[in-house]
């Protein structure tokens, strides 16, 4: 079963919107640098899975290096651009193709034996990245890890139509993709004593709902 594993949004550096969060109640978790991607970011783990800040932190870095055909300076820049990055990975450890059309990346922060599907949309910059992680992991852990399940998550693509490797991802349990006048990235957590939302637009096109 394909499971989502988790998901990003590009920001500003340092991703200030982060305290946006902090202030709502959800503890931040560790950060991390991207070397050979030129990026960086602010990490809030949940039950079973996690939402990533990620910024450039090197342009030239991040268009140079092994990760220039992800586009993410373009992505986190140009105003078309979807912002957002979906990562799955199969919840099971058996081998299993690809649930997409796409190619590897090798980013230099994994084991040279290891690498990333990404999907053949990249180049579609309307659209968000599609990832997928090929060999088995546990699900990420943090010392700040948050009590809440990220029970439902929806990403609306500024776009008339959707790419068959959006139309693949979009089959996830708990995912919905579709189309709309703007991009926008809404979160649903459940196990949550906390009620109602946090809608962080126009700063970010993200709206995170509990309860």
């Amino acid at each position: 079963m394909l499971i989502l594993d988790h998901f990003f949004v590009l920001t500003e550096p340092q991703a200030p919107v982060a305290g946006h969060l902090r202030d709502w109640g959800l503890q931040e978790g560790s950060r991390n640098d991207h070397p050979g991607q030129g990026t960086s970011n602010r990490r809030f783990f949940f039950e079973d899975s996690m939402l990533e800040f990620l910024w450039i932190r090197d342009a030239a870095e991040a268009d140079a290096g092994p990760a220039r055909d992800l586009q993410l300076r373009q992505r986190a820049t140009a105003a078309h651009a979807s912002p957002f990055g979906l990562i799955f990975r199969y919840a099971e450890d058996s081998p299993a193709p690809p649930p997409f059309p796409g190619w590897p990346y090798h980013p230099a922060y994994l084991n040279a034996t290891r690498f990333l599907h990404i999907g053949a949309n990249a180049g579609q910059l309307q659209e968000p990245l599609c990832v997928h992680i090929p060999f088995a992991m546990p699900p990420a852990r943090d010392a700040h890890r948050n009590s809440e399940r990220v029970v439902a998550v929806s990403v609306q693509v500024a776009s008339e139509s959707l790419s068959e490797v959006l139309q693949l991802a979009g089959r996830t349990a708990g995912l919905a993709v579709k189309t709309g006048p703007a991009h926008l990235l809404e979160i649903t957590l459940g196990g949550s004593r906390r009620r109602g939302t946090l809608d962080l637009r126009p700063a970010l096109p993200l709206v995170i709902s509990a309860g």
